[in-house]
């Protein structure tokens, strides 16, 4: 009897967890045999640990196997040994089994890690609590959790997390594994959402196989405490923005009356209407700041706007600001007073208008009147003159004042035409005119001083000058010719001067002796019945002219020169040299090594943080102390020129769309830099309106940090735009810069425009333009869209809003694709996509017609033609039904006009066309069809005609003389070949008794008549009756009809 083994080992066994081993007895024997196990030997040494041994005794067969089963379960942290005795009956000696384990159980430890830094552990078997305290709604709070694991075993770890809110709080990760002697960093994240404190909120780390911690959670969600000094602001009626009002404006003071630091900014994209400008702040307690609020009210609208301010980045605080805008409407309660007409006045002679202005603006307005004349002789407040001078004040809805306008000549006066001017608070319009003249004589040279300079000896030069009569009254004149001898003379001497004509006068110099300065003054001229005219000479006569070494460094500040100093040991030693270096702008190695007879170089670098200004240097010295006791000292100089540029960016920006670029700024100091942004125009030399490139005013950076900055770019035509954008610390003037190029390149398309419409209907669409150039601009249109209908060029005055109609008046259904362009030389291309549909229009006007089958009813057809160039118009009848002939032709056409309609270019409005149509009925009762005009260019028109056809009228009296005959003409107008039956009532008259007529064909009827047979002269009356059967197309009852003429016999 055997064991199959002697050694059974059960590993490592986690304390509290049960193992099992089988060990099997063989009994090779053929008897059986008794066991038993010894239960002492399944004790461990110090009796600290049990092994189950089942079963404990028993048979064993002969010839067979019997299985034990061994069962450990681990109590203690440490090695297990066991040495099992197995009793068999009859045997001297027992068997035994040697049995081992390794107990071991999971060891963790919890820590926590809070906002400062400061970590502390927490424990499985107390209640431990985490606190983030207050936090700012939307902000968030970090704490973070290590689970260490100080076993020698591997183990899971899961989270649990029991709270009220579960969008506040989260962990990360939710689970993990932990190796020996390793850890797993865990993030707890609470972001509150509203004013609101965490309740019932419980952390559960579970180690799998081992430890359970419990954390409490509580904190709190705060909101900053910030005073607005308005939320709501009403501007209420202001002025419609025009250049040179006054901007309407407001400060909106913030005031941080929390105890924490606040930064706030606006997050506001300032609109043509409403601007904010608040640079980003950081508010300590206590403090405030200013939001700079300005109403540029573009129509006549109501306006309403939300300012949000955002509290540290976080949260959105809103201001509504509303306001309306309304023009100006100050003017002449007349019309007649828009220009105030003095008339024709002579010196000495007053005149006098009383002007009424009106205010019929929504809001008051107080204004004063200015009148400047251009003409010298208007200038004095005793010639003409306003009253009051001083301001006006109207109230709105109706507020009026009278004013006077006085005229009051001094002189003689040309024909004048002044505009009094409206003035408020730096923006003015004319308000009405003043017009008038006084007359007199007003001759003028066209210089007072002729200087000729240096002229040589017996030689000459020769200047003109001009007079000129813009007077009203002719005069003679006459120079005092004695006064220019004997350096100078003019010609003509004298002569006569109509109102409106100019003489021209050759003054010739001519000097005779050697002269520095030859003056001739107040040469006159006398005019008649004026004042005389004064000219001065001057020149020059001349004569002929005769025939006749310290270690130099240079680099850009911030960056860097590097040069070598040669160092030569002529020593059989080596040399340990630590050079000293006074300088704050050159470093090099702190020690140098120059080995014995060598010759090394020192690296010495120059980077400057200071730029060199005015021809300054940077100075300093290196020395190198010898081990002899000697040295070699350098001095230094360097020249920092201006930084090189942080970047060279190039963007390539649709016109009229807005661009952001962040430039990076960086502080090379170890203290705190405030920099002011400065745009240096490089191309072009400066901005106009149409192109806006700006940022904020300054930008603070910390120390050895980085910020963005953000360059807004907006233009509205293509071009380029070059600049510097300069970064400076006003306190030490030293900046950094980028160098910026935007191409404005094409605008693509603004927006799409659809317009529908019937045909030969009119539509229209205003398009809106901005201009924001100080001076009125013009806007060229084109469109390859012949259907559009706009001005070819509009006007947009300055700062403010343009508005171009733009009608559609198709002539052809369908739908039509094209673009509308408008150019500005000032603020380049608009592009708009125009989508133009054009529906069938309803019918023209109809026309009706009525008459007895056998006649005709003849009407003219009129339509608008609008096509702009010379066309043809086809027509065609569209009848309701079609009716065969016997022949087999379509006969059934009861309306009849012209093939074709010639049609002249038509003018604006259009031009109206004009034929006749004619409706010859071929039944009795009602018809109707439609007439269609078509024109490739002119497009299609639709005229309904209604037809209404009455039983044939009676004809005659036709008169037959005795023994003779008459022809009476009858027309087959129905639809086919038919015949027809002639017959009278009186036998004194005579025909044929029928005849088969052709369609639309005319048949004379021949009748007779043979006279009274008694002799008499009294006229004989009879009736002739046209009939024939016609038949129905529709397979119905056929139709008997008739036609009656009366007949008159005359006996000679």
């Amino acid at each position: 009897v055997s064991l199959d083994r002697t050694y059974i080992s059960f590993n490592s066994l986690l304390i509290g967890y049960e193992s099992h081993e089988s060990l099997y007895l063989v009994n090779d024997e053929s008897t059986q045999f008794k066991f038993s196990v010894d239960e002492t030997s399944l004790y461990s040494d110090v009796h600290d640990s049990k092994l189950v041994c089942v079963p404990m005794s028993g048979v064993i067969p002969p010839k067979s196997r019997l299985s034990l089963d061994l069962c450990l379960c681990a109590t203690v942290e440490k090695e297990m040994c066991f040495n099992v005795i197995i009793n068999i009956s009859k045997k001297t000696y027992p068997l035994r089994v040697n049995v081992k384990g390794d107990g071991y159980s999971m060891n963790s430890q919890l820590f926590c890690e809070d906002g400062d830094g400061n970590k502390y552990e927490l424990t499985a078997n107390a209640a431990n609590v985490i606190d983030f305290a207050q936090v700012e709604m939307k902000d968030s709070a970090l704490r973070n959790l290590c689970v260490l694991n100080t076993g020698n075993y591997v183990f899971d770890y899961s989270w649990t997390l029991t709270t009220t809110t579960t969008s506040e709080l989260n962990i990360t990760p939710p689970s993990g594994c932990v190796q020996p002697n390793n850890h797993d960093k865990c993030t707890l994240t609470y972001r509150p959402t509203t004013r609101a404190s965490l309740k019932q909120s419980e952390l559960v780390l579970k180690v799998k196989n081992g430890l359970t911690y419990q954390i409490c959670l509580s904190g709190t969600g705060v909101c900053p405490t910030l005073h607005f000094t308005f939320r709501k602001y009403n501007f209420g009626p202001c002025f419609v923005h025009k250049a040179g009002l006054p901007i309407p404006h407001v400060k909106l003071v913030i005031t941080n009356k929390d105890n924490r630091t606040i930064c706030i900014d606006t997050a506001y994209l300032n609109t043509a209407h409403l601007v904010v400008e608040m640079l980003p702040t950081v508010l300590e307690p206590g403090s405030c700041c200013a939001a700079d609020i300005y109403f540029y009210p573009r129509q006549n609208i109501k306006y309403k706007d939300q300012i949000p301010f955002t509290v540290n980045g976080l949260s959105e605080i809103n201001v509504e600001v509303i306001g309306q805008g309304c023009p100006m409407k100050v003017h002449v309660a007349n019309s007649k007073h828009k220009v105030v007409n003095f008339g024709a006045l002579r010196v000495g002679q007053m005149g006098k208008h009383i002007v009424p202005l009106v205010n019929n603006s929504l809001a008051g307005v107080q204004f004063s009147l200015a009148l400047t004349p251009s003409d010298i002789t208007l200038q004095s407040s005793a010639v003409l003159a306003i009253n009051p001078s001083t301001d006006i004040k109207l109230d709105a809805k109706g507020g009026m004042q009278n004013i006077e306008v006085k005229f009051n000549p001094r002189a003689r006066t040309p024909r004048f035409m002044e505009q009094v001017l409206l003035e408020y608070q730096g923006f003015s319009m004319p308000i009405f005119a003043v017009s008038g003249s006084c007359q007199g004589i007003d001759i003028s040279i066209d210089t007072e001083s002729i200087p000729f300079g240096a002229v040589m000896l017996k030689s000459l030069s020769m200047r003109r000058v001009l007079m000129q009569n813009t007077g009203d009254i002719g005069a003679s004149f006459k120079w005092n010719e004695e006064r220019f001898a004997p350096d100078f003379s003019i010609s003509p001497v004298e002569g006569y001067i109509s109102p409106g004509m100019q003489i021209p006068f050759d003054v010739v110099f001519h000097p005779w002796k050697i002269g520095q300065d030859i003056r001739y003054e107040g040469l006159q001229c006398y005019i008649e019945g004026s004042k005389a005219l004064r000219l001065t000479l001057t020149g020059m006569c001349i004569e002929q002219p005769p025939t006749r070494e310290t270690i130099t460094f240079s680099s850009n500040v911030r960056s860097q020169e590097k040069k070598t100093i040669s160092i030569t040991n002529r020593q059989s030693t080596g040399w340990l040299l630590k050079p000293v270096i006074d300088g704050e702008h050159w470093t090099g190695s702190v020690v140098f090594n120059v080995e014995p007879q060598q010759t090394k170089l020192y690296e010495l670098i120059y980077k400057p943080v200071t730029m060199t200004l005015d021809q300054k240097k940077h100075h300093g010295s290196i020395f190198f102390p010898l081990p002899d006791g000697t040295g070699l000292l350098y001095q230094l100089t360097g020249t920092a020129d201006i930084p090189k540029p942080e970047g060279n960016i190039t963007r390539d920006v649709p016109c009229k769309t807005r661009y952001t670029e962040t430039l990076q700024v960086y502080n090379w100091l170890n203290i705190h830099q405030r920099f002011k942004v400065i745009i240096e125009m490089v191309r072009p030399d400066k901005l106009d309106p149409s192109t806006e490139l700006s940022g904020h005013e300054y930008i603070d950076v910390p120390a050895h940090s980085k910020r963005d900055f953000k360059l807004n770019f907006y233009s509205y035509r293509e071009g380029i735009v070059a600049a510097r954008i300069v970064f400076m610390d006003e306190r030490t003037r030293e900046y950094l810069f980028y160098l910026v190029t935007f191409r404005g390149t094409s605008p693509g398309i603004l927006k799409s425009i659809e317009l529908n419409c019937a045909v030969r209907k009119n539509t229209s669409y205003t398009v809106i333009v901005h201009n924001p150039m100080p001076n009125t601009v013009t806007y060229n249109t084109s469109t390859q869209l012949p259907e559009l209908m706009l001005p070819s060029s509009f006007t947009v005055p300055g700062e403010s809003e343009g508005f171009c109609v733009v009608e559609y008046m198709p002539l052809k259904v369908g739908e039509n694709h094209g673009k509308l362009q408008f150019t500005c030389n000032e603020l380049g291309l608009y592009q708009f996509d125009v989508i133009l549909k054009a529906t069938a229009a309803s019918p023209d006007k109809p026309l009706y017609f009525r008459t007895s089958l056998g006649s005709s009813h003849t009407q003219v057809a009129r339509f608008l033609n609008y096509c702009r160039v010379k066309t043809e118009y086809t027509c065609k009848v569209v009848q309701s039904s079609t009716v065969v002939s016997n022949e087999g032709e379509s006969v059934g056409q009861e309306f009849f006009t012209e093939k074709t309609i010639p049609a002249a270019p038509a003018a604006t409005g259009g031009t109206e066309l004009m034929f006749e149509v004619t409706y010859e009925p071929s039944y009795i009762g009602n018809g109707q069809a439609m007439l269609v005009c078509t024109s490739g260019q002119g497009g299609e028109y639709q005229i309904p005609l209604f037809g209404a056809s009455t039983p044939p009228k009676a004809q005659g009296p036709y008169n037959i003389r005795g023994g003779s005959s008459t022809s009476i003409p009858f027309k087959n107008v129905l639809h086919s070949n038919m015949n027809f039956n002639f017959t009278l009532d009186n036998p004194l008259f005579n025909t044929k008794p029928g005849e088969n007529i052709r369609h639309k064909k005319t048949h004379n009827v021949l009748v007779g008549f043979e006279g009274n047979p008694d002799g008499s002269k009294a006229p004989v009356m009879g009736k002739l009756i046209v009939s024939c059967i016609q038949p129905s197309s529709a397979g119905g009852q056929s139709t008997e009809l008739h036609w009656l003429y009366y007949l008159r016999g005359v006996t000679p």
